[in-house]
Protein backbone atom coordinates (compact mmCIF):
# COMPACT_ATOMS: atom_id res chain seq x y z
CA UNK A 1 0.00 0.00 0.00
CA UNK A 2 2.57 2.31 0.34
CA UNK A 3 4.52 1.60 -2.78
CA UNK A 4 1.25 2.62 -4.36
CA UNK A 5 1.29 6.28 -2.48
CA UNK A 6 4.61 6.85 -3.14
CA UNK A 7 4.01 6.23 -7.03
CA UNK A 8 0.42 8.27 -7.20
CA UNK A 9 2.78 11.10 -5.48
CA UNK A 10 5.50 10.89 -7.64
CA UNK A 11 3.07 11.27 -10.41
CA UNK A 12 1.52 14.10 -8.72
CA UNK A 13 4.82 15.61 -8.03
CA UNK A 14 5.47 15.32 -12.23
CA UNK A 15 2.27 16.60 -12.90
CA UNK A 16 2.53 19.67 -10.57
CA UNK A 17 6.27 20.54 -12.03
CA UNK A 18 5.07 20.10 -15.79
CA UNK A 19 1.64 21.71 -15.10
CA UNK A 20 3.71 24.33 -13.75
CA UNK A 21 6.40 24.67 -16.30
CA UNK A 22 3.10 25.04 -18.61
CA UNK A 23 2.04 28.20 -16.60
CA UNK A 24 5.37 29.29 -16.35
CA UNK A 25 6.57 28.85 -20.16
CA UNK A 26 2.84 29.98 -22.03
CA UNK A 27 2.61 33.59 -20.28
CA UNK A 28 -1.23 33.93 -22.05
CA UNK A 29 -2.21 30.95 -20.03
CA UNK A 30 -5.94 31.98 -19.01
CA UNK A 31 -7.31 31.45 -15.49
CA UNK A 32 -8.29 27.53 -15.55
CA UNK A 33 -4.70 26.94 -16.32
CA UNK A 34 -3.60 29.03 -13.82
CA UNK A 35 -6.11 28.09 -11.17
CA UNK A 36 -5.20 23.91 -12.67
CA UNK A 37 -1.81 25.23 -11.50
CA UNK A 38 -2.74 26.46 -8.47
CA UNK A 39 -4.73 23.32 -6.94
CA UNK A 40 -1.78 20.88 -7.91
CA UNK A 41 0.62 22.78 -6.10
CA UNK A 42 -1.44 23.16 -3.27
CA UNK A 43 -2.21 19.52 -3.23
CA UNK A 44 1.53 18.17 -3.58
CA UNK A 45 2.34 20.76 -0.47
CA UNK A 46 -0.91 20.07 1.51
CA UNK A 47 -1.19 15.73 1.27
CA UNK A 48 2.40 15.21 3.44
CA UNK A 49 2.40 18.02 5.48
CA UNK A 50 -1.22 17.04 6.88
CA UNK A 51 0.18 13.27 7.09
CA UNK A 52 -2.36 11.77 5.04
CA UNK A 53 -1.12 9.03 3.66
CA UNK A 54 -0.07 9.54 -0.03
CA UNK A 55 -2.14 6.96 -1.65
CA UNK A 56 -4.81 9.45 -1.67
CA UNK A 57 -2.51 11.65 -4.53
CA UNK A 58 -4.53 8.66 -7.23
CA UNK A 59 -7.81 10.08 -6.58
CA UNK A 60 -6.72 13.63 -6.26
CA UNK A 61 -4.99 13.55 -9.62
CA UNK A 62 -8.34 13.02 -11.46
CA UNK A 63 -10.08 15.67 -9.07
CA UNK A 64 -7.54 18.27 -10.66
CA UNK A 65 -8.74 17.77 -14.10
CA UNK A 66 -11.85 17.81 -13.09
CA UNK A 67 -11.66 20.83 -11.71
CA UNK A 68 -9.41 22.43 -13.93
CA UNK A 69 -12.27 21.12 -16.66
CA UNK A 70 -15.31 22.71 -14.09
CA UNK A 71 -13.63 26.54 -14.06
CA UNK A 72 -13.06 26.38 -17.93
CA UNK A 73 -16.76 25.53 -18.33
CA UNK A 74 -17.65 28.53 -15.83
CA UNK A 75 -15.00 30.21 -17.86
CA UNK A 76 -16.30 29.47 -21.04
CA UNK A 77 -20.17 30.02 -20.23
CA UNK A 78 -19.45 33.42 -19.59
CA UNK A 79 -21.17 33.28 -16.22
CA UNK A 80 -20.47 36.23 -14.27
CA UNK A 81 -21.58 37.36 -10.28
CA UNK A 82 -22.61 40.90 -11.51
CA UNK A 83 -22.57 43.34 -8.78
CA UNK A 84 -26.09 44.13 -8.92
CA UNK A 85 -27.04 40.51 -8.19
CA UNK A 86 -24.34 40.63 -4.98
CA UNK A 87 -26.25 43.51 -4.13
CA UNK A 88 -29.99 42.25 -4.69
CA UNK A 89 -28.43 38.85 -2.27
CA UNK A 90 -27.13 40.59 0.42
CA UNK A 91 -30.15 43.04 0.94
CA UNK A 92 -32.56 40.40 1.05
CA UNK A 93 -30.10 37.85 3.08
CA UNK A 94 -29.57 40.96 5.83
CA UNK A 95 -33.25 41.46 6.30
Amino acid sequence: MHFSGYIGYSLLILITVGWLLGVRIRLSAGLPVILGSLFFVFVAVILPVSGRPLIHSWWLIPAGFAFTFLVTFVVASGFQLSVDFLDFWVAHMCQ
